[in-house]
């Protein structure tokens, strides 16, 4: 009884880890797509000789992304590092 227990709470943290590293996987793939489309539309902005937008949307959509990503790596490695320190 307590080997089954043990092997369907093994598989539900299999399946848990599997899903957070799938979202993880997501969350990339859209701001990589939200990235490309900014800066394909700053250039179209810019071949068009809007240059303030085209500096506007460039500039404020990277900056963004990078600081959502950067942001959420320093947040995982607080967790990590804290729930270490707890165990």
């Amino acid at each position: 009884m307590a080997e089954e227990d043990a092997e369907h709470q093994r598989k539900i943290e299999k399946t848990a880890i599997t899903l957070a590293g799938d979202e993880v996987k997501r969350g990339q793939r859209y701001g990589l797509t939200i990235g490309i489309f900014a800066f394909i539309t700053s250039i179209i902005a810019l071949a068009l000789g809007s240059e303030k937008t085209a500096i506007a949307l460039g500039g404020t959509t990277v900056v963004g992304l990078v600081a959502v990503f950067v942001t959420g790596r320093i947040k995982q490695s607080l967790t990590k590092d804290n729930g270490e320190q707890d165990a």
